[in-house]
């Protein structure tokens, strides 16, 4: 089982989204404690360039959520936004 920690700016921008999105984000969240980050419904990528070393994986079509790993079984939550302003850190 994976352990998973928030970041500051991440609850943020979590508080930020609306209550579909919120719920969705808590399903995800769920998905990665159960079946790790490679379940196919994630989509999880490994980012390059400026964000090499994290990750991110779908809530839906438009928004993201970026994570990077603390060891083999933690992994910390960084941010979940739009996928236009995600990206740039």
């Amino acid at each position: 089982m994976i352990g998973i920690f928030y970041d500051k700016s991440f609850l943020k921008s979590a508080k930020k989204l609306s209550d579909v999105l919120q719920l969705i984000l808590f399903e995800k969240i769920k998905e990665i404690q159960e079946y790790g980050i490679s379940h196919p419904t994630l989509r999880t990528k490994s980012l390059s360039g400026k964000l090499s070393g994290f990750y991110s994986f779908r809530l839906n079509r438009s928004y993201r959520c970026l994570f990077h790993f603390i060891n083999q079984d933690i992994i910390l939550l960084d941010e979940v936004a739009h996928r236009k302003g995600i990206y740039n850190p």
